[in-house]
């Protein structure tokens, strides 16, 4: 369990946080900071011990609970509550962390709220496992299941709609063509060409929706890395025989740690101060011993007696 929480800055800027009222706001940054809550954002407590900790009345907080769930911020089972902004507002998601979480969900008994991380973080948990199906609905559980809550949610919240679209598309690329002008729609040759290769290993379970939604990500989250370059490579060496076990059980998994490793390896790199300077001096002490050797082949004079002898 981690010992401390991050939360994004804009997190008080957000129109739904900005419409809650003081106790409202104060059990949602509970349920966010608690101790109680796990790094998928589920935490299973009863509400009178989250009255008694948090000062709130049983009713408010059963009242209050009740707002979230009918907003979409979060989903229940029994004494369980999963937080389905949880993940997206910590500042920081690394590799160590993706595997934690994949580790967590598995031990989750909930298929309820399974079925929530499945459809709210496809580039984490890549997507919904085969033959899992949307789970019935059940008395605490939001509306309509069968659309992924973070849909729900953008729609709920963000008033521009040109924003609406770009992280509706991000999020889910097929989604109808009354959303979205052709131009936003449009895959990128590059784009193209990586979902080929992808969909070419052998063995690899192959998703355009998945595979796409990751491509712009990693793309947004590694700009310095060649990204048709390293699936290339990812391909041809998933291709080798000795390797074609390798990145099947979770190849969206597989790719993201593909990246990351590619972002920290030299050819990626970007000079330090330091290295600038040790490479600055490099060249200096090239062009100094080169016109040394020019001096001597030809009996000139470089040094300071002969400026102060030019001089005078």
């Amino acid at each position: 369990m981690a010992e401390y929480r991050t939360i994004k800055m804009s997190f008080w800027a957000d129109p739904f946080i900005e419409g809650l009222s003081s106790d409202a706001k104060l059990l949602y940054l509970y349920l966010f900071t608690c101790s109680h809550t796990n790094n998928l954002g589920i935490l299973e407590i009863t509400r009178k011990k989250i009255a008694n900790e948090t000062g709130l009345s049983e009713e408010v907080v059963n009242k209050t609970i009740g707002h979230f769930i009918s907003t979409n911020k979060v989903v229940v089972d029994g004494y369980k509550i999963l937080l389905l902004r949880f993940i997206r507002n910590q500042t920081a998601i690394s590799v160590n962390l993706i595997q934690c979480l994949q580790t967590l969900l598995d031990k989750e008994e909930s298929k309820l709220l399974k079925w929530h991380l499945y459809t709210a973080y496809p580039n984490i948990f890549g997507g919904l496992p085969m033959g899992m199906e949307a789970p019935s609905r059940g008395i605490d559980t939001p509306s309509s299941p069968s659309t992924p809550p973070r849909v729900l949610e953008l729609e709920l919240e963000l008033e521009d709609e040109y924003e609406v679209k770009e992280e509706l598309k991000d999020y889910c690329p097929s989604l109808g063509p009354s959303l979205f002008t052709d131009s936003q729609r449009e895959t990128t040759s590059s784009e193209k060409e990586m979902l080929r290769l992808l969909s070419e290993v052998v063995g690899r379970k192959y998703d355009y929706n998945a595979d796409l939604a990751q491509i712009r990500t990693l793309s947004v989250e590694f700009p310095a890395v060649d990204m048709l370059a390293e699936v290339r490579k990812m391909k041809d060496w998933l291709s080798e025989k000795k390797n074609l076990r390798a990145g099947r059980g979770n190849p969206r998994l597989f790719m993201r740690n593909w990246i990351s490793r590619a972002a920290e390896s030299s050819r990626y790199k970007t000079p330090s101060a330091e290295d600038k300077d040790t490479k600055m001096a490099g060249y200096i002490q090239q062009a100094e011993e080169h016109n040394r050797k020019m001096a001597e082949k030809y009996g000139i004079d470089i040094g300071g007696d002969a400026l102060c002898r030019q001089a005078g």
